[in-house]
């Protein structure tokens, strides 16, 4: 579901060509990512899965679907602003820049994994709010937690993981939001408009 400019063969991706033929109502689809009921809709939006209103952040870098968010805040303290990001539902975690996924765990009682994953006590996963389009969504612990690193049940696997892809080093951008960013909110990819929709879940 990337974009055209995306491809190495210089292609429309499934759904360009769906819009290009005209086979969609409108050039839009979108997502509700959960444990159950997950639903790709095409052609639209699916009112009964989402409440109140869009927030809209256009699309700043053709390929992967590229915004710019506000900010990212992990129990009230600021830890990045006016960054870049993907919104990637192939992508299980949030992925980050080593070196602030580093730093943000280096506040907390976080013990190191492996390289960029981290554990903490299972019931004090951080507080995490994403600001984009100026609207702060809130991430839920239970959806941040992956579960234990063992069978005592005390430490678990956060969702926020540090990595070293090339172009977070590069400074093209700088977070993946996926899935555990994605199944906070609905999410509408506007191909029309080139931006992406984000709203409550109903």
């Amino acid at each position: 579901m990337s974009l055209k400019s995306n491809s190495e063969y210089h292609a429309n991706s499934v759904f360009e060509t769906l819009v290009a033929q005209k086979a969609v109502p409108e050039p839009v689809f979108a997502f509700k990512i959960a444990s159950f009921g997950s639903e790709l809709y095409i052609g639209g939006v699916n009112p009964a899965l989402y409440e109140g209103t869009f927030t809209y952040t256009p699309v700043t870098r053709q390929g992967f679907w590229q915004i710019t968010g506000d900010s990212i805040e992990i129990d009230g303290k600021e830890i990045d602003h006016e960054f870049a990001a993907i919104v990637d539902t192939g992508t299980t975690v949030i992925l980050g820049n080593i070196t602030y996924v580093n730093q943000l765990y280096a506040a907390m009682n976080a013990t190191e994994v492996d390289k960029g994953i981290y554990a903490l006590p299972c019931n004090a996963m951080p507080n995490v709010t994403i600001t984009l389009g100026g609207k702060a969504f809130q991430l839920s612990a239970e959806i941040l937690n992956m579960g234990p690193t063992d069978s005592s049940g005390e430490k678990c696997i956060s969702g926020i993981v540090g990595y070293d892809l090339p172009d977070i080093n590069s400074g093209r951008f700088q977070w993946v939001f996926g899935d555990v960013f994605m199944r906070n909110v609905y999410t509408a990819f506007d191909v029309g408009q080139s931006r992406i929709g984000f709203a409550e879940l109903a």
